[in-house]
């Protein structure tokens, strides 16, 4: 566990704004469930004091940081290390202490593969990502059995047209030989699981037009909770299932509480806590 064997180890939130943040909140409900000794205080920083305050925390020893909107990009510059998936996304929700090295960590990557393993993992799934920049790289270190089956739209293009040439040598793991005729490769597949945090505009409209979406698929919705009704709206009617951004962030709570304590939280709860909260 992070932190000193005297001390309670703090967990400091930072954020600007910070009203009707989350964190705090279903942190220390995880807290007091599972019996750890931890403290969480929550504070308001403009971006001109991101520097300062960080330097702060670790005047003061805090066991971990939460950074929330819009420290995620700058704070990269005051930690001292970076784990892979932040130096792919130049992004960190979390940070922790180690042996008085500060690293920062990129959890959506876990969230995601998570909300997969959940509803199945089931290996002939074909993950498109849009509008999250290097997110497909991530979900391939984050889990391997994800690599050759998560896409960007070029990178999707890629994959086809590497099948056009040649399809049953295609490198991609998800152009494979047709178990009915060997020999013959089986037909391009098509989009299960889609993973988003914008809002529908023109050009996203124009990606999705381009894709051969399953009958059946699973859309992920990240990003702001009030404001993706038309995601919702779009999985009703295609008849596929919907992860709505207060799931997913349930997940990233979850992500967040492991990485600074190396204990799973209650992720059920999580999700019941958060309700209770933005139910305020």
């Amino acid at each position: 566990m992070v932190g000193d064997h005297v001390l309670q180890p703090i967990i400091g939130c930072i954020g600007y704004p910070v009203a009707g943040n989350s964190t705090q909140f279903v942190t220390e409900r995880a807290l007091k469930a599972l019996g750890l000794d931890w403290s969480v205080i929550t504070t308001s920083v403009p971006p001109a004091l991101l520097e300062k305050a960080v330097t702060g925390a670790k005047a003061m020893r805090f066991a971990a940081l939460a950074l929330l909107d819009p420290h995620q990009t700058a704070v990269c510059q005051s930690l001292d290390q970076l784990t892979p998936t932040s130096l792919l996304s130049g992004q960190v929700q979390v940070a922790k202490r180690v042996d008085e090295v500060w690293i920062g960590h990129d959890v959506r990557g876990e969230a995601v593969a998570q909300v997969l393993m959940d509803r199945g993992g089931d290996p002939t799934w074909n993950t498109m990502v849009l509008s999250v920049p290097a997110m497909d790289r991530i979900l391939a270190i984050v889990d391997p059995n994800l690599d050759g089956r998560v896409y960007s739209p070029e990178s999707w293009q890629i994959a086809k047209e590497a099948w056009k040439v040649d399809p049953v040598l295609s490198e991609s793991a998800s152009f494979v030989e047709s178990p009915e005729a060997p020999g013959e490769a089986s037909e391009p597949p098509s989009i299960s699981v889609l993973l988003v945090s914008e809002l529908k505009d023109e050009s996203i409209e124009k990606q999705l037009a381009k894709l051969e979406l399953a009958n059946q698929g699973l859309l992920i919705a990240m990003g702001d909770l009030q404001l993706h009704d038309g995601w919702k709206e779009w999985s009703s009617k295609r008849g596929w299932d919907y992860v709505s951004p207060l799931d997913f962030q349930s997940q990233i709570a979850g992500k967040m509480f492991a990485y600074w304590t190396q204990v799973e939280p209650p992720i059920h709860s999580i999700r019941e806590w958060m309700d209770e909260y933005h139910e305020w």
